[in-house]
């Protein structure tokens, strides 16, 4: 988890993407995250003091815990947690389809690509033809929220429009997708949260996700951050 975050954090995209494929090996992850690192001395020094100092709390934390169970007061003031040590500005820009700077729809046509590894191609192939006609519509005016690399384009993206029946007004998003190298990073739930955000400003009852094109990775990772999972529809084989 460590050298996940600290990867995360690194200001060359490259050596970030370098270091997160070190680390999805399955095998051999931490000789591979070394011989990454050993290309490019000053990131290793970097890693180095980050892991000594995530560390240096970790054990601080565990002694004020020792001294406590002995009635003893705590050495100072609570650890904050290792993951904010070198945290960066992933900031969610809002938009609408016509005035992003990358193309949408060629965003959805790689998120179909591969959800053809759990879906029927057809059925991806009509589900990302739908998204990129509602991103063509005008009413009720699409959102899209979606977080950027200044040098690589988007790396998460939410696709959504507000809908109301009865008087009742909600958030529907169709679309929501991370790029794979970077789900590690947390993207995709500092996206829902800005979803949520978005929805209480608004003042809407309700986001909704909907999407056929969501990986079951991200749909696990929702769920485990208390998202509630909705009964999902049936493909019927």
């Amino acid at each position: 988890k460590l050298m996940e975050t600290f990867s995360g954090k690194v200001s060359s995209l490259s050596l970030r993407r370098d270091l997160l494929r070190a680390l999805a090996r399955g095998k051999g992850v931490f000789k591979a995250f070394r011989q990454v690192l050993a290309e490019h001395p000053q990131e290793e020094i970097q890693f180095r003091e980050y892991k000594n100092r995530a560390l240096r709390r970790r054990v601080n934390e565990w002694l004020d815990e020792m001294r406590e169970a002995l009635g003893l007061a705590r050495l100072g003031p609570e650890p904050e947690d290792f993951e904010d040590l070198l945290e960066e500005e992933w900031i969610v820009r809002e938009g609408s389809p016509g005035t992003l700077p990358f193309d949408l729809g060629d965003y959805i046509d790689k998120a179909a690509s591969e959800a053809m590894e759990w879906l029927p191609p057809a059925l991806a192939i009509q589900e990302a033809e739908e998204l990129k006609e509602i991103a063509r519509s005008t009413d009720p005016g699409p959102i899209v929220l979606y977080i950027a690399d200044e040098a690589e384009g988007p790396l998460a993206v939410a696709l959504g429009f507000p809908a109301a029946a009865k008087g009742r007004a909600s958030l529907e998003f169709r679309f929501f997708h991370v790029l794979g190298e970077f789900r590690a990073l947390g993207l995709g739930i500092r996206l829902a949260r800005s979803i949520e955000g978005w929805r209480t400003k608004k003042d809407l009852q309700a986001a909704v996700l909907r999407s056929l094109l969501l990986h079951p990775r991200m749909a696990e990772e929702l769920a485990a951050h208390g998202h509630r999972a909705l009964p999902p529809p049936f493909l019927i084989l």
